[in-house]
């Protein structure tokens, strides 16, 4: 079981009508889940910001679904596993996915949009702590 208790996200409050503000997004305090069978927990090291996270903002669909109204933002990551009950992440495993907007995230399944991957070790580039 995990010792980190809260994750810090931010949660899709509103669509944005033109440009995004600050009351369309809120930061929010959550306790992590314990993790089950095929779960692995995450501390996002890196995150994509890019107009991706704009289009996911919106209702209607484009080449991606909507965030749903109240979910965490989606957003692509590099998370290092803190803990892990997969067999194919070991804790301090660097991996790639759809981490979201949040501080920890949980692996769990193929991945939200694509698979998890798992990067070479050590990373072909270094990546500061």
């Amino acid at each position: 079981m995990t010792t980190i208790a809260t994750n810090h996200c931010f949660r899709l409050r509103k669509r944005p009508v033109g440009r995004v503000t600050d009351t369309d997004l809120e930061l929010v305090e959550e306790t992590i889940p314990s993790l089950e069978a095929g779960e692995a927990l995450l501390r996002t090291l890196y995150l994509s910001i890019d107009p991706f996270n704009r289009v996911c903002m919106d209702e209607k669909p484009s080449y991606t679904e909507p965030v749903p109204l109240d979910g965490v933002m989606r957003g692509v990551g590099i998370g290092q596993v803190v803990e892990s009950r997969r067999s194919d992440m070991a804790a301090g495993d660097l991996v790639l996915g759809y981490t979201g907007w949040q501080e920890y995230a949980v692996a769990s399944g193929p991945g939200e949009f694509s698979p998890w991957t798992v990067l070479p070790s050590p990373p072909p580039a270094p990546i500061p702590a």
